[in-house]
C-alpha cells in the first residue's frame, strides 16, 4: 500500500507541476500567433505608408517642375521684353544718327557716304537681332514642352546669350558708324581751315 501511496502522490504531483506546463505552452503558442500577427500588421501599416509617402512625392516633385517650368517661362517672358525694348533703342538711335548725317551733309557739306553705308550695314544686323528676337518665343515654347526645367532653362539662356551677342554686334556697327561721323567731320573742318 505504501508503494501505491507513493505512486499515486508521484503521479498526482506529476500532473500538478506538468499541467501549468501544458497550460503554459498552449498560452504561449497563442502569444507568439498574437505576436506574428501584430508584426504582420505593423508591417502593412509601414508599407501602406511607404507607398502613400511615395506617392506624395511623385505628385510634390510633379507639381514642383510645373511650378519651374512656369518660372521658366516667365523668365524667358521677361527676358523677351528686355532684348525688344533694347532692339527698338538701336533703331531709334539709327533713325537718329541718319538724321544727323542728312543734316550734316545738307549745313556742312560733308560727304558722309561711308559713314552711310555703315549704316545701312548696321540697320542689317539690326534687323538679324530682331529676327531671331521673333524666332525665340517658339523655339522656348519646344523647350519647354519638351524637357525638364533645368534642360529648358539652360537652353533658354543659351537662345538669348546669342540674342545678347547679336545686339552687342548691331550696337557695335553703330558706334563704328558714329566714329565714321567724326571722322568725316574732322576731315571736312581741317579741309576748310586749310583752304584759305
Amino acid at each position: 500500500m505504501n508503494k501505491t501511496k507513493i505512486i499515486f502522490a508521484v503521479g498526482i504531483a506529476s500532473l500538478l507541476i506538468s499541467s501549468p506546463v501544458f497550460a503554459e505552452s498552449a498560452t504561449g503558442t497563442k502569444s507568439r500567433e498574437s505576436g506574428m500577427e501584430k508584426r504582420e500588421v505593423a508591417k502593412e501599416r509601414v508599407s501602406d505608408k511607404r507607398e502613400e509617402l511615395e506617392a506624395k512625392k511623385s505628385e510634390l516633385k510633379t507639381e514642383v517642375s510645373a511650378k519651374r517650368m512656369e518660372l521658366v517661362k516667365k523668365f524667358a517672358a521677361k527676358m523677351v521684353k528686355v532684348h525688344q525694348a533694347a532692339v527698338n533703342r538701336l533703331d531709334k538711335l539709327a533713325d537718329r544718327i541718319e538724321a544727323r548725317i542728312a543734316k550734316f551733309e545738307v549745313s556742312k557739306n560733308v560727304n558722309l557716304d561711308e559713314a552711310e553705308a555703315l549704316l545701312v550695314a548696321a540697320r542689317a544686323k539690326i534687323t538679324i537681332a530682331q529676327n531671331y528676337l521673333n524666332t525665340i518665343p517658339g523655339m522656348v515654347t519646344t523647350a519647354t514642352a519638351t524637357g525638364t526645367p533645368a534642360t529648358a532653362f539652360s537652353a533658354i539662356k543659351g537662345y538669348f546669350a546669342t540674342s545678347r551677342d547679336n545686339l552687342k554686334d548691331a550696337h557695335g556697327s553703330l558706334v563704328d558708324v558714329i566714329s565714321s561721323i567724326k571722322v568725316g567731320m574732322k576731315i571736312a573742318s581741317s579741309t576748310a581751315t586749310t583752304t584759305p
